[in-house]
Order: C-alpha cells, then structure tokens, then sequence
C-alpha cells in the first residue's frame, strides 16, 4: 500500500478514531540553535535519567555522513506518544497525556498513517533530516507479520516508538546543540518556552561527568549462561552447513544468547560501554521496565528527505589486535578471505532483491563493495547498497519490503528465516531487530540491532551471531559469536561488585586484547 493512498483513504482513522484530539495542520516545528558547554552525555544523564521514557540516539563515534548528529528526548512534551505493540495479536497501545487507548492495528500501518497526517517539511536552518517523528524500535519477531512466521514468545513488545515531539540533537562537528519542538504554528505555549528554558540552562551549567555518578552501576550478577551451550552451538553449525549441502540455503545467520540474572542501573551501564565501544549508531532507549543499551556499528536503512535509500550491511568480521602491524595484517586476511567476502555478497545480492521492491527501476546500486571499518574491538567487512525510492513508496513501504535486514537472516531471506526458526530455541526479541528514527519529513536512520545489552524484570540478555555459509569452519564460528559478545559481558562484569571474569565469552584461542578495551570505572 502506497504513501499516497493511504494518507488520502486513512485520514479519518488516524488519532481521532484512538480517541486522541489534534489538529496537526495548526501545528509547526520550532527549532533554536544554541551553545552548550557540556557533553551530550552529561546532558542527557541530567535531563532524561529518571524518565520511564527516553531515548538518545548516540553517534559516540561520529563521522560526516551518516552519523554526525546524535538525537536525545523523553516522553513529556504535550504532544508526545509512547507506542507498545505486541505483534502476534495486532495489539497497539497509545499513551498520551489524555489517556490510554488500545487498538487492534499493525505497527506498520499506525505509523504510516500518522506519519501521513503529521507531516512537515524540514526545516531549512538545521543541517540534519529529522525534523520530529517517531524514535524507537521494531522488534525481530515482527517478521511473523511480513515476510516470516511466529515462531517464538517474546518476553519485550516486538516494537516500542515515542512520538518525540521534543528533541535535543547535538553536532558532534561543530559542538553546537538544537532544540526542536513541535507546537503551534503562531509560536511557542508557554510550557515548551519553560522546556526550552531550562534545557539552555543545563547544556551551559557545570555537571558532573555522567559515567562516575555511580560507585556501582551493576548492583549484582550472577548466573550467566548461553542459550545453547558451545557444545550445541557447534551442532547448530553443522546442521546449517547440511542444510546448505542439500540446497535449502546458501547462508544462515544463525544467533546465539547470553542471559544473566542482574541489578544495575541500566543508564550508568551504557555510559561506561559507550566509553570503550565507540559507535556511529548507538542508542540508549527506555520504555518502563525496559532498557536497551545498543553499540551497534551497523546502518541498516538511511533514508533521506528526497528518498534516496542506503544499507551498509556487515558481514565477516575479524578481531582486533594490539600490536599495530599484526592488527593491520588480520584486516588484510579480513579482506581477501574468499569466504568473508561469499558472505558479504549473498547479503548485498539480498538487499538488492529488496530495495528493488520499493526503489526506481534500474537505481538499485552498490558504489562500495568488500571495505573495511574498525572499531574498537573488530574489523568489519562492510558494503553500501543505495537506491531511490519509487515516487508513490516511502519509509514504511520500504521497512515492510526489507525487515529484518538482510544481514541478521541469511539467503534467501525466507527459507533461512524458517530455517532459523527451527535452530534457535527461542526468540531474538530487540536484538537482530532495528532502533532509529523516522522523521516527519519523510526521511529515516535506523540501524541493526547487534552489539546490544536488553534489561528487563531483572534479566540481561546479550544476542551474539555470525554468517554459517559452506567454507565456514566451526569452532571459528564459535569463536565468533564469543568475541562479539565479550564486549558487553566484559563490561557487565567490571562493573559489578566481587565479579571475576567468567569464561563464557572466552574463545579457545583467544588474542591479546587492544589497549581500548580498557575499562575505567
């Protein structure tokens, strides 16, 4: 269902049918350029802390593309919502200031519909796309609704969005900061001219540094375990290399889980990852009891205001290592390997098939296949995909042709989901799923969800995974997701109190750390 139709044929079932009264055409974006003397991790940590609802999406390694700004916000402002969608039973809830209002509707189409009704153009005088929208997550287990099956409860909600109709976004270029509002079109009420206020009195103060306002960020932890035992693990990776002998597969993303039993401050966690795991498409986002905390280095759309569409899928990843020339070394073996670069490219091959469903005919293309990106503990062998969305598509359109990313199920996408359903023991939740934004102006920065820590009712949960493909080598495939995993556990357990490093992330052979991964507390 196309853009166009649906803003013409829904406009009556938007927030009036929830019971929810607005007049969005009488409304403006607002924005204000200011300085600001703190850090946006301090800002946030003073603004948003004790929110039962907040969001920062945090470019903590930033370059000049794709991840120059980071984003930050609660639920407060007068025109916020908090979406909570459970997939399964198309149940929807709606909290806003008036109320609770449930409904039986698919994600996918609530948004649409309202991003159709809310729509704004951007604002010339900021250099960013987003310009107020929806900011949270879609869920792994959405595939049930789209191109996959319901295979496995979940325990979070498969998506979870705040309609942010207040925003801080901070240049990491320039150092400057820029309040958004979205309010009447004569100018600000008086509550958000007190919000603007305040937030410009914060961002100039002197503030404690976010990440040592807490001894012990982590209270107690015990109990970790994987899902599926190393032991298992390696028969899981047996069974896909089998599958794809007999031709039912080419590639599977087969995923694993490390669970805890934790009390932490979810929020000081974050502050000391993001530390030592610098990332262009982090995120912190809290809704109630649950935490996300995301260092993902992976782009799984961009979208921007004139619809042009790029993925960055990631596929074949190497460690780092400490001494420079044998860390220079294991990203050229990363390079070259034959098989990296089969995963690689049965992913952009995939991604293809799928922006071609919602892009131009013959804009389907790949400027940058097989490159290299470091971060602080891995090499990544990345590759961009771009496209142009079809005149009568938009975000959502593409989101439904392409999730879950290509890179989190395998080729061909269907068959290994179904595959993938029948391996893994349980459901991925948030992790293998997408945390972003999707702008009022149409455009959209989402990423994949890998890397991540979830915190809910007092469990921790760490998804790790890695491409099985024909050339794959099994106890390497097991040191994989053992090394993508030991970032997280690593941080968990020097945060906590009378911890020793388990062995649970530990690879037979594993190699010298690099002096990043040092973690001061």
């Amino acid at each position: 269902m196309g853009a166009a139709f649906v803003k013409a044929a829904h406009r009556a079932r938007g927030n009036e049918a929830a019971g929810i009264q607005r007049d969005w055409s009488a409304m403006a974006l607002h924005t204000l350029r200011c300085d600001g003397t703190v850090a946006p991790q301090d800002a946030f940590q003073a603004l948003f802390a004790d929110r039962a609802h907040a969001f920062w999406l945090d470019s903590s390694r930033p370059n000049q593309t794709n991840a120059r700004f980071s984003y930050f916000g609660d639920a407060s402002g007068p025109n916020a919502e908090v979406l909570e969608y459970r997939s399964q039973s198309r149940a929807l809830r709606i909290t806003t200031r008036e109320g609770v209002f449930e409904r039986t509707q698919d994600i996918f189409s609530y948004l649409q519909i309202e991003l159709g009704l809310r729509s704004k153009p951007a604002s010339e005088q900021c250099p960013f796309d987003f310009n107020g929208g929806y900011v949270g997550y879609f869920g792994y287990e959405l595939k049930g609704e789209l191109q996959g099956e319901y295979a496995h409860p979940v325990g979070t909600h498969d998506a979870c969005w705040i309609f942010a109709d207040r925003t801080i976004v901070h240049d990491h270029e320039t150092g400057d900061y820029w309040l958004l509002c979205l309010d009447d079109v004569e100018g600000l009420g008086e509550e958000n001219r007190r919000w603007v206020e305040h937030v410009r009195g914060v961002l100039t103060s002197d503030l404690p540094h976010a990440h040592e306002l807490s001894k012990t960020p982590v209270r107690s932890l015990s109990n970790l375990r994987w899902r599926h035992a190393p032991e298992r693990y390696l028969e899981l990776i047996q069974r896909s290399k089998d599958l794809i002998r007999q031709g039912e597969t080419y590639e599977v993303c087969l995923t694993n889980e490390v669970s805890a039993d934790i009390d932490a401050d979810a929020l000081q966690v974050y502050q000391n990852l993001r530390r030592i795991n610098a990332v262009p498409f982090g995120a912190f986002l809290r809704f109630d009891d649950t935490s996300v905390l995301c260092a993902s280095p992976e782009l799984y759309l961009d979208v921007d205001r004139k619809g042009m569409v790029e993925s960055k899928p990631i596929k074949g990843t190497a460690p780092r290592h400490a001494d420079p020339q044998e860390d220079r070394a294991i990203a050229a073996r990363l390079a070259s390997s034959v098989k990296d670069r089969s995963e690689n490219l049965m992913i952009v091959d995939l991604l293809r098939n799928d922006l071609n469903r919602c892009c131009e005919v013959g804009s389907v293309h790949v400027p940058n296949i097989f490159h290299i990106e470091s971060f602080s503990t891995v090499h990544q062998l990345v590759s961009t995909i771009r496209g142009k969305l079809k005149s009568d598509r938009d975000v959502i359109d593409c989101v439904r042709d392409s999730f879950p990313g290509g890179s989190m199920t395998g080729a061909p996408k269907v068959r290994t989901m179904r595959i993938i359903d029948e391996l893994e023991a349980g459901p991925r939740g948030v992790y293998s799923g997408s945390i972003g934004y999707i702008s009022l102006d149409g455009s959209a920065r989402l990423n994949i969800v890998i890397r991540t820590i979830v915190i809910k009712d007092g469990r921790a949960t760490i998804g790790a995974g890695g491409a099985i493909v024909a050339l794959s080598d099994a106890q390497e495939e097991l040191d994989e997701i053992m090394l993508k995993a030991r970032a997280q556990v690593r941080i968990l357990e020097s945060l906590a109190s009378h911890v020793a490093p388990s062995d649970i992330v530990s690879p037979a052979a594993e190699p010298a750390p690099t002096p990043q991964l040092a973690v001061a507390v």
